[in-house]
């Protein structure tokens, strides 16, 4: 095609309104909405007259029914973690509300139409979430330009597939749910008593042991990486010999005068920000979510991340774990109803799961399973991890 063959911006732009309407509405991601009406007044204009039929169009394109359920799942979470001063009992209601409609639409998602009925503001909202799931994804993405294997740029690797994009996106979606419904919380001010926010109340401890094994064991072993990822992240951070883990060092020689403040007032719940805690710090760090990892992966230098990791020196144990590793009976209950999905190997959904472990080296031999998950390595097309294979044994 030559160049006076193809169509100019006015001629696009001088298209009849419904035509534009539809262009809109078949945008394959949110992300080439925002440059289309951001790059033509008559598109934001059209796109303003219809903006949330657009919006949820759009979304439906990019994330398609499944995803865009987990979409809807998380704004409504979302929610709940903003009530955990309503007291115990209020909490335990909202979060039987929301497992007895999720569990009982989870398995039918792919046939729903989830953003019927939403209000503009609730499909902002959705759109919003939907923005941090993707930065933290391209941020994940990057390290596929080199081959974990062999430490080296890749020579064969293209850029990821949609099936990636999407796997890392579902992934990230449950963590986030995980993340909204059973986080531990920071402390309002010096005087308020540490254990209380930062434990979860029986009933919040049980329920989030059930979570992970009540979906898809594929994408509960993307979850598990992602948790390794954070975890990998965070202890780089923190023992880093110069950057931000010496300025943390230096944090703690020389605490600030809120820090100093602080243990003074509550000696007897807030422990120091000393070493031998690391790792219970970077439990409570991988719990607070995508937000938070976010804000460090974009803070401008290392002084920064470590200013903001310095403000969240709480501490947690076995954030994930025990569910990851599917450590709850298998009739645990949530809402009443038996868990549908189980770590019971004499049942047929756990003979599946038993399966599935047993296969799932993904053709990466000789590798532990952390090791894999540190990877990603359920996330990747079998072709890619094939070539991460072939390089290793040439190199």
């Amino acid at each position: 095609m030559s160049i006076e063959d193809r169509p100019s911006t006015s001629r696009l732009e001088n298209l009849p309104k419904e035509l534009q309407s539809l262009i809109l509405q078949n945008l394959p991601d949110c992300t080439t909405l925002r440059a289309l009406i951001r790059s033509s007044t008559t598109y934001h204009t059209s796109y303003l007259g219809q903006r949330q039929f657009i919006l949820s169009q759009v979304l439906l394109n990019e994330l398609g029914p499944e995803c865009l359920f987990l979409a809807c799942a998380l704004e409504q979470c979302s929610i709940i973690s903003d009530l955990h001063t309503s007291g115990a009992e209020f909490l335990t209601r909202m979060f039987n509300g929301f497992f007895i409609h999720y569990y009982d639409q989870l398995e039918t998602a792919k046939d729903g139409d989830w953003l019927e009925g939403k209000d503009l503001d609730t499909v902002i909202s959705i759109t919003r979430l939907h923005w941090l799931i993707v930065s933290v994804a391209s941020i994940y993405l990057t390290q596929l330009a080199k081959n974990p294997l062999t430490k080296a740029i890749s020579r064969n690797q293209g850029p990821p597939s949609r099936h990636e994009i999407q796997r890392v996106v579902r992934a990230l979606y449950h963590f986030e749910i995980y993340c909204s419904l059973f986080t531990s919380r920071t402390l309002y001010s010096p005087a308020e008593n540490f254990e209380d926010h930062v434990s979860l109340s029986g009933p919040q401890y049980g329920t989030s042991l059930r979570y992970l094994p009540n979906i898809d064991v594929a994408d509960a072993e993307g979850v598990a990486c992602l948790r390794e990822h954070l975890n990998n992240y965070y202890t780089k951070l923190m023992w880093s010999s110069d950057g931000c883990g010496k300025e943390l060092r230096r944090l703690q020689e020389t605490p600030p005068v809120w820090m100093r403040e602080l243990e003074q007032t509550s000696a007897s719940n807030h422990s120091s920000w000393a070493g031998e805690y690391g790792d219970e710090k970077i439990e409570y760090w991988i719990s607070l979510g995508l937000r938070f990892f976010l804000r460090l992966a974009r803070a401008p230098t290392p002084e920064a991340q470590a200013e903001i990791l310095y403000h969240e020196p709480w501490r947690r144990k076995y954030f994930l774990s025990k569910a990851l590793n599917g450590e709850c009976p298998s009739l645990n209950r949530i809402c009443g109803a038996h868990n549908r999905h189980t770590h019971d190997t004499t049942s047929e959904r756990g003979s599946r799961i038993s399966a599935w472990w047993r296969t799932s080296d993904r053709g990466l031999v000789g590798y532990e399973r952390k090791e894999r998950q540190l990877w990603g390595y359920v996330f990747w097309d079998q072709k890619r991890l094939d070539s991460w294979m072939e390089e290793k044994a040439s190199s």
